[in-house]
């Protein structure tokens, strides 16, 4: 199965370049992506995480969802309840990368902001949408 990046990836290309039925399927495919919590993650077996949940929620704005629609009602909800204190949002890279511990510990500070920078442009973009 392919990464919920590659996935959004085609939605996003399908919406803007067609066939519409393409962009629909993968549209619905993304919707059924979603866990039970509320987020996304990268793939079926890793937990939700930042990065994930604020990419999906970024595909579906542009399908005009907003807060309206349960799923990103619950995307955002996720997003507010995993927020840190200090605002940010923390994506393990464990969770959407591969490695021993010292590359994934090398990798944590990109990570913290990656998943940081994409769940606030998921929540700006889908509350812009409203």
């Amino acid at each position: 199965d392919p990464n919920l990046e590659w996935l959004i990836t085609r939605v996003l290309y399908a919406k803007k370049f067609g066939p519409e039925e393409e962009a629909t399927s993968l549209h619905k495919e993304l919707l059924k992506s979603q866990n039970a919590d509320g987020g996304w993650s990268v793939t079926p077996d890793k937990s939700s995480e930042a990065f994930s949940t604020g990419q999906a929620l970024y595909s579906l704005s542009t399908y005009g969802m907003t807060a309206k629609d349960d799923a990103v009602a619950k995307g955002q909800k996720f997003l507010v309840e995993s927020q840190q204190k200090d605002g940010s949002w923390i994506t393990p890279p464990a969770t959407t990368s591969q490695g021993g511990p010292e590359r994934l510990k090398k990798l944590d500070p990109i990570y913290h902001s990656w998943g940081s920078a994409w769940a606030a442009i998921g929540l700006a973009q889908s509350i812009a949408a409203r």
